[in-house]
């Protein structure tokens, strides 16, 4: 199943544990994990996280 679309910015947020992603988003991330449920992102997205998570530490992103 589904859990629902997501963007870059939410996935970097969720992944370094950001304060800025709301605590429904949070929600909805971690239920959608504890369930083995999935997102649905764009390429693009999925390329941004990647690189934001291998060459950029969290402080440079502008997450923190």
């Amino acid at each position: 199943m589904i859990a629902g679309v997501v963007d870059s910015r939410d996935a970097l947020w969720y992944l370094f544990g950001d304060p800025s992603l709301s605590v429904p988003a949070k929600a909805t991330f971690d239920t959608a994990a504890s369930s083995c449920e999935r997102f649905c992102c764009q390429l693009i997205s999925l390329a941004e996280v990647v690189y934001h998570v291998r060459e950029k530490p969290p402080s440079r992103v502008g997450l923190r």
